[in-house]
């Protein structure tokens, strides 16, 4: 959590810094990117929700948003995995880019932001989830997971080598971002850097620093908890996120998460 607020820190000092006017016409652009991330759960964006919801505050994450942008009128045509990485890196539909499910690999003719970026003089770096099936491409440095990667104990892949680093994978992943900025401190050059985390998606696996935080607090079922769709369209029938029929014992936390160092 430390290095996370760390990062919201010198973003937020980033935006607010004093650059020469040239500069401004070629922005640097810091992305980060979630996984599985609820908008709700994004108190930033609960105004522009048409009904009320009761969940913890995001402070940090809505100090970004209030010094960068919020995205409100924005759409997602195939709400999977890799095709939703695909469309952000592309801004072309599953059929253009190849990637229609998380089984198909990135064309190779696909031309991704990043690459144009390059080609005009950005230095450019991915850190966490690339998920496509492919090297990354349009990146001058990258150290990506291999598919979903683990919450603990990640293996980084490079396109030199591979490296297996020892803890809390969000925390690894802020902290190879953080380092690759202040390598760079002092570069003229406008550079974009992607940070993608693997989480929150499932198995959901709460770092070192969370795992007691809601050990004495009582969590009220929603009220969807027993719903089964009836009477609503077949999305809603037939979803897999059901505690009986599709959770995994990972998923409910019934075994310990897999990549932990030994005790």
């Amino acid at each position: 959590m430390r290095a996370i607020e760390a990062l919201c820190a010198l973003l937020l000092a980033t935006v607010g810094t004093n650059v020469p006017a040239a500069a401004q016409s070629r922005p640097s652009v810091i992305f980060l990117l979630s996984d599985d991330h609820a908008a709700h759960a994004i108190s930033a964006y609960r105004a522009l929700l048409p009904y009320a919801i009761d969940l913890p505050a995001t402070p940090n994450l809505d100090r970004l948003a209030s010094s960068g942008m919020l995205f409100r009128n924005a759409f997602v045509t195939n709400s999977i995995c890799a095709p939703s990485r695909a469309a952000i890196l592309t801004g072309q539909y599953g059929h253009l880019n190849g990637v229609m499910t998380n089984r198909e690999a990135l064309h190779s003719t696909a031309v991704t932001f990043p690459q144009v970026l390059r080609e005009a003089g950005y230095e450019t770096a991915l850190f966490g989830k690339w998920h496509l099936r492919t090297a990354p491409t349009g990146f001058e440095r990258y150290e990506v997971m291999e598919g979903q990667g683990s919450y603990y104990n990640p293996v980084l892949l490079s396109a030199t080598d591979t490296t297996r680093h020892t803890g809390y994978t969000n925390e690894i992943l802020t902290e190879r971002a953080l380092a690759w900025l202040d390598a760079r401190r002092g570069s003229q050059r406008p550079f974009l850097l992607m940070l993608n985390f693997n989480a929150p998606h499932r198995p959901w696996e709460p770092g070192p620093a969370q795992l007691g935080l809601y050990r004495d607090t009582v969590i009220a079922e929603p009220p969807t908890f027993w719903d089964d769709g009836g009477g609503r369209a077949s999305p809603a029938r037939t979803q897999e996120l059901t505690v009986a029929l599709d959770l995994f014992d990972r998923d409910l936390k019934l075994v310990p998460p897999p990549n932990l160092t030994p005790g």
